[in-house]
Parts: structure tokens; sequence; C-alpha cells
């Protein structure tokens, strides 16, 4: 039984093999279901040859650990710097989105209404849709474009890293804080005799 040598892949398979691996971030595996090069082969073409993934932080293969470690810094730094620019995109988003609905609270608006209509007295009534045009959007809109504004500045507010809460501490001496305490039971005993009379 005679084996079958195979042949050498030509220079332009392995040009289309390092081609997928590099550009595309394929697994070995990939090329070779893409190439029909053996795995094996490609790993140790791609390491003589240090291919490398174009992505950030992708070592070449055959890397040494410090070369590995650069790259995963390198991919590191470069995702940091992604995540910086989409943060201060989305927060200038929400601040122009802000302005928007903060816009809307004082703008002009129209409401739809049903109305009935009488046709006459024996003739029965039927409903229209009349639009309602107002200076200003009702009461309970108005509530809500607030709370979608305020809920957009405290978004913005994190974004930035600005506070989104308040908060006070009082630092009060040993006598005044028993001072406070007796008052308190006091005011507790005065509703107490109150809610009991």
């Amino acid at each position: 039984m005679a084996t079958e040598r195979r042949r050498e892949p030509t220079d332009e398979e392995w040009l289309a093999a390092r081609e997928i691996y590099e550009a595309t971030g394929a697994s070995l595996r990939d090329v070779q279901a893409e190439t029909g090069i053996p795995r094996s082969t490609l790993q140790a073409r791609a390491a003589v040859e240090r291919w490398q993934k174009r992505e950030a932080g992708a070592a070449p293969i055959g890397a040494t650990p410090q070369e590995r470690a650069a790259a995963t810094a390198a991919g590191r730094a470069e995702a940091a710097r992604k995540r910086e620019a989409l943060r201060l995109e989305m927060a200038d988003r929400l601040l122009r989105e802000t302005s928007q609905v903060l816009d809307r609270l004082n703008a002009p608006a129209t409401y739809k209404e049903a109305k009935v209509v009488s046709d006459g007295a024996q003739q029965g009534a039927h409903v229209e849709v009349v639009e309602i045009e107002t200076d200003t959007p009702a009461a309970r809109d108005q509530q809500a474009i607030a709370t979608a504004a305020a809920i957009l500045i405290d978004k913005f507010q994190l974004l930035t890293g600005e506070a989104t809460s308040r908060g006070e501490t009082v630092e009060r001496t040993r006598e005044e804080r028993e001072a406070r305490i007796g008052q308190l039971r006091d005011e507790l005993q005065q509703r107490r005799e109150a809610k009991g009379a």
C-alpha cells in the first residue's frame, strides 16, 4: 500500500493563508478548512514568519512571553482608549438629548381628544376626534418631560464622573448628641400622649 505524498502549497496559497489569518482574525483551524493546508504545517510556517493578527493585543505565533505581555498591554491600552472615546461620545449625545427634552418643556403642544357631537334631537350623536393646541404641554406631560431630563442629567453625570447625589455629615460632641437624643425622646413622648388622648 503506497502512501500518497502531499504536494507543497504554492506561494500564492501561502499568501492567501496568511492573509486569511492576519486580516480576518481566523483561527489556524479555520485557515486549514479554507485552504486545505494542514494545521500543523500552518502553525510551523506562522511561527517562523511570525504571522500576526491585525487586531490590537494579538501576539504573533511563536512570540516570547515578553512579546505576548507587550502585545497584551498594547491591546488593553487600545481598548481603554476606545472605551474612553465611546464614553465621551455618549456623554456628548446625552447632553444634546437633554437639551432637546428640555426644549419640549415649554414648547407648544397638540392634543387629540374625542368629543361627542350631537346630530340633533332625533338623529343621535357621533364621535369626532379634535385637535387641541396649547401654548405649553399639560402638567402631566411637563412632569414626564422633567423626569426624563432629570434621568438624562443623572446619566450624563455618571458618564462624566460628576456627583449624582449630595450628602451632609454633621459632627456633634457627645453632649450635643445626648441633648439631641433627649429632645427626640421628649418629642416621641408628646406624640404618644397626643395620640392616646
